[in-house]
């Protein structure tokens, strides 16, 4: 019986040799991949930075490259603006027509701001923008759409009522 223990401590051993032999090789694979993963991981956060840094700066060269455009583009136009030649003409017109609406929104504006400002201090500089307004609307003549006849207000649409018997109410539960 001593035998048959020895042989069973010989197998018993052996196999705890090989699974520690694996375990040790498991954490010396498991060591090397998870210190490549980490380098990995750094590599990509190093490279993702990168790419920030130069999407940045692609759209900060881009921006200057556009602002030196607008400039360029804007000296030509003021140097040759009676004479844009034969290519430009169309471009020079649509510069010209968009700078004349500009101007038109600028005046319109202007006119509007000092028209309010007229009515703000013709007021009294004591009246807030409420007071005005509450003002103006007591001051207007209002004629309520229910006043007028329905041919008055839509005169396109033809307006038709219906009296209908009222339903009887529902008996209320006791």
């Amino acid at each position: 019986m001593n035998n048959n223990n020895n042989d069973y401590k010989e197998k018993f051993m052996s196999a705890f040799k090989s699974f520690s032999e694996a375990a040790r090789d498991l954490a010396m694979i498991t060591g090397a991949k998870a210190k490549e993963i980490t380098r990995d991981a750094g590599v990509k956060a190093k490279a993702l930075n990168r790419l920030a840094t130069l999407s940045l700066d692609l759209n900060n060269q881009k921006d200057s490259l556009n602002k030196a455009y607008a400039a360029l583009g804007l000296y030509y136009y003021e140097s040759n603006k009676d004479n844009p030649g034969e290519i430009y003409e169309q471009l020079f017109e649509a510069v010209r027509l968009a700078d004349e609406r500009t101007k038109q929104i600028e005046d319109e504006l202007s006119e509007l701001k000092a028209s309010i400002g007229e009515a703000l201090t013709s007021t009294g500089s004591e009246e807030n923008f409420e007071t005005v307004v509450d003002k103006t609307e007591n001051d207007a003549t209002f004629v309520a759409p229910e006043e007028k006849p329905a041919e008055e207000i839509h005169p396109d649409i033809e307006v038709e009522i219906v009296e209908t018997a009222e339903e009887p109410k529902a008996e209320e539960e006791k």
